[in-house]
C-alpha cells in the first residue's frame, strides 16, 4: 500500500507562489508518513482572462 500525500497544485508566473508551495509542501512532509507531491499547472487562468476580454470587447 501507497503512503497518503497531499498534491500542492499550484501556478505560478514569476516564482512568489512555487516557493510558497515549496514551503507547504515541506510542511506536510514534517508529519510522520506524509508525502507531498509539487504539481505547476499550465496557464489556464490567463486564458478565461482572455476570454472574458473577448466577449466584452464585442
Amino acid at each position: 500500500m501507497s503512503s497518503p500525500y497531499i498534491l500542492v497544485l499550484y501556478y505560478s508566473r514569476y516564482g512568489a507562489v512555487a516557493k510558497m508551495a515549496q514551503l507547504i509542501a515541506r510542511g506536510v512532509e514534517s508529519v510522520d508518513g506524509m508525502e507531498a507531491r509539487n504539481s505547476h499547472s499550465p496557464g489556464c487562468l490567463s486564458s478565461v482572462a482572455e476570454a472574458s476580454r473577448t466577449r466584452s470587447a464585442c
